[in-house]
C-alpha cells in the first residue's frame, strides 16, 4: 500500500515537472527580443565644456550618433571627471574642445592621454604637441576670417557663415588622404580641413551640417576602419517624420502618390496608439498606412511622446509591445524604430524601448527633452541610420548631380508638410538633390514582441515567418473587402497561437491531475476491501 502510494505520488511529482519545463521552455522562447549585436569599437569622447551658448550639448549628441552608425559604443565623459586609468579597455579616444580659452588641467586626464596607444582622434583647437608630431604636421592659427570648405572627391563646396578662429595645418602630410580643403578670404593657399596619419585624426572643427558633416563623416570612416580599403558607401533612406493618428490623412495619402509618381522609395516615421484602438481614428490611420506601404512605402514605428509616460519601466515596455502588436493586427507591419538620439544615452528609453528592434534611426534631438535615467554609454544596434534633417544640406553647392553616397547609413529627413504647396515644394527640393534613394525594406531588419516577429530582406516583409504581400492592400482607404477581413481575423489567429498553446499545456496538465487522482482513489478503495 505505501509502495502504490509512494510510486504514484513520484509519477505525478515526474509528469507536473515535465510539463512545467515545456511550458518555462515556451515562454523563455516567446519573450525574446530583437538581437542585440557586440560594437566593433568603443570609443571615450571626452570634452571640456558643454558651451551651451554654441550648441555644444547637441554637437556632442549628434558626434555619439553618427559614431552609432558606425558600430562603434561611445562613453561620454566630461574631461573633468576623467579618472586615471580610464582609458583602458577603450580602442579609441575623442578629445572635443569647445571651450578654448579654459586650460585642461585634469592631470591624470594629460598624462593618460599622452601614453594612450589608441585610435586618437582631436576635434577644435590645443590639438596635443605629441599628436602633432605623430600625424607629422605643424599647425598654424587663421584668426577671424571667413572660409570656403572644398571636397575633390565629393566634388562640392560651401562658403561657411561667419568669420572664425582656426588651427589649421600648414599642409597635408604625405600619404594622408584628401578630406577637403578650407580657402580663407585673407589668405594665399588652401589648407586641408580633416588630417588623418598614423591612426590619428584631426579636424579644426566638428559640424553636424552641410559639407563638413559629409567630410567629417568620412574621415570617421578611414580613421575607424583603419584600412581604406574596409570602407563601404551607403544610399540614403528618405524618411519624413512627425506623422500620427491626428495627421492629415488625405494629405499623406497625397505625398504618397507624389512619391509614387516620381518613382522615389520613401519611408514614413509615424507614432501610434495602445488605448482606444477600437475607435474609428484608428481604423482610418491603419487603412492610411496600409495605402502608404502599397504606393512603395515603408512604415517605421515612432517613439511616443515622452510628457506623461509613466516612470514604470514595464509601463513603457507594455506601452511598445501593445502598439507593435495592434498595428500587426491590422496588416501595418513596423520593420523598425526611430527616436531621437536622447534614447539610446537615456538607460531607461534604452532598456524599455529600443529592444523591440535590431534597427534604429536615431534622430535630432528636440529643443527640450526628459533624461529619466541618464547614461554615459550609448549601445550599438545591427543598423543604426544617422537621421539628418534634408534642409542641412540646402546650402552645398554640388559640380554636378551624380548619386552621392553617404559613409554610414542615414535617412535624409522632412518634417511632415501641413500643406499640399509645402508637398510639392518637397517633391521640388528632392528632384535637387544629388542622391539616390534605397528602399529601406532592402536592409535585413528584425522587429520583435512576445506575439510577433516581423522580418524585412531583399524587399519581404514576413510575419511570424509567414510572408506579407504589401502589393495587395487596396489602395482606397475606404475600400473594405472580404478578403481583407478574412486575412485580418488569419493574423489575429496567428498572434494569439502563443497564448492557446500555452492554455492546452495547462489544460492537458490539469486532465491528467484529475486523473491520477481518481486512480488513486480507485487503488485505494481496492485495498480497503
Amino acid at each position: 500500500m505505501k509502495a502504490l502510494d509512494r510510486h504514484l505520488t513520484q509519477l505525478l511529482f515526474l509528469t507536473v515537472l515535465l510539463a512545467s519545463s515545456c511550458l518555462l521552455a515556451f515562454s523563455i522562447a516567446s519573450v525574446a527580443h530583437a538581437e542585440t549585436v557586440p560594437a566593433s569599437k568603443k570609443i571615450l569622447l571626452a570634452y571640456d565644456s558643454l558651451d551651451s551658448v554654441n550648441n555644444g550639448e547637441e554637437k556632442i549628441s549628434s558626434l555619439t550618433r553618427l559614431l552609432t552608425s558606425f558600430n562603434v559604443e561611445v562613453t561620454r565623459l566630461s574631461i573633468d571627471d576623467y579618472r586615471s586609468q580610464q582609458l583602458q579597455g577603450f580602442t579609441g579616444l575623442v578629445t572635443m574642445i569647445q571651450a578654448p580659452d579654459l586650460a585642461i588641467k585634469n592631470q591624470d586626464f594629460l598624462t593618460d592621454r599622452d601614453t594612450f596607444s589608441g585610435l586618437k582622434l582631436h576635434l577644435g583647437s590645443d590639438l596635443p604637441a605629441s599628436w602633432q608630431q605623430q600625424m607629422e604636421i605643424q599647425l598654424k592659427e587663421i584668426t577671424g576670417e571667413r572660409y570656403t570648405l572644398f571636397s575633390a572627391s565629393i566634388k562640392a563646396s560651401e562658403i561657411g557663415e561667419q568669420t572664425v578662429t582656426l588651427d589649421v595645418a600648414s599642409q597635408l602630410p604625405k600619404d594622408a588622404p584628401d578630406l577637403g580643403t578650407l580657402d580663407f578670404e585673407n589668405q594665399t593657399k588652401s589648407y586641408p580641413f580633416g588630417i588623418l596619419k598614423n591612426n590619428v585624426a584631426y579636424l579644426p572643427f566638428f559640424d553636424s551640417t552641410g559639407l563638413g558633416f559629409l567630410l567629417s563623416s568620412q574621415l570617421l570612416q578611414k580613421w575607424l576602419a583603419e584600412d581604406s580599403s574596409l570602407t563601404a558607401n551607403y544610399s540614403p533612406i528618405l524618411m519624413f517624420t512627425g506623422i500620427t493618428p491626428f495627421s492629415n490623412l488625405e494629405l499623406l495619402e497625397y505625398l504618397a502618390d507624389k512619391m509614387y509618381a516620381a518613382g522615389v522609395p520613401f519611408v514614413i516615421s509615424g507614432t501610434s496608439v495602445w488605448e482606444n484602438t477600437d475607435l474609428k481614428a484608428m481604423d482610418n490611420y491603419t487603412r492610411a498606412l496600409q495605402y502608404i506601404i502599397a504606393r512603395n512605402g515603408e512604415f517605421i514605428l515612432q517613439t511616443p511622446e515622452t510628457r506623461g509616460l509613466s516612470k514604470d519601466k514595464q509601463a513603457l515596455k507594455d506601452i511598445m509591445s501593445t502598439t507593435i502588436d495592434e498595428l500587426v493586427q491590422r496588416n501595418v507591419y513596423p520593420i523598425s524604430i526611430s527616436a531621437p538620439a536622447y534614447w539610446n544615452q537615456d538607460g531607461f528609453y534604452q532598456q524599455t524601448a529600443l529592444t523591440y528592434s535590431d534597427s534604429l534611426v536615431l534622430l535630432p534631438n528636440p529643443k527640450t527633452y526628459q533624461i529619466k535615467e541618464a547614461t554615459t554609454i550609448s549601445p550599438v544596434y545591427k543598423t543604426t541610420y544617422y537621421g539628418l534633417p534634408a534642409e542641412k544640406l540646402q546650402q552645398v553647392e554640388w559640380e554636378n548631380m551624380n548619386n552621392h553616397q553617404f559613409s554610414t547609413p542615414t535617412a535624409l529627413t522632412y518634417e511632415f508638410p501641413e500643406t499640399g504647396k509645402e508637398v510639392l515644394a518637397i517633391e521640388e527640393k528632392i528632384s535637387q538633390l544629388p542622391v539616390l534613394f534605397r528602399r529601406i525594406n532592402l536592409t535585413e531588419h528584425k522587429v520583435s514582441t512576445i506575439m510577433n516577429k516581423i522580418e524585412a530582406n531583399q524587399g519581404v516583409i514576413k510575419v511570424n515567418g509567414k510572408r506579407r504581400y504589401t502589393e495587395a492592400v487596396p489602395q482606397d482607404q475606404h475600400q473594405s473587402a472580404k478578403e481583407d477581413q478574412l486575412e485580418g481575423s488569419l493574423a489575429g489567429f496567428f498572434n494569439v497561437q502563443d497564448k492557446i498553446l500555452t492554455v492546452i499545456i495547462i489544460g492537458v496538465l490539469f486532465v491528467l491531475s484529475i486523473f491520477f487522482i481518481v486512480g488513486y482513489n480507485l487503488y485505494r478503495g481496492k485495498y480497503r476491501k
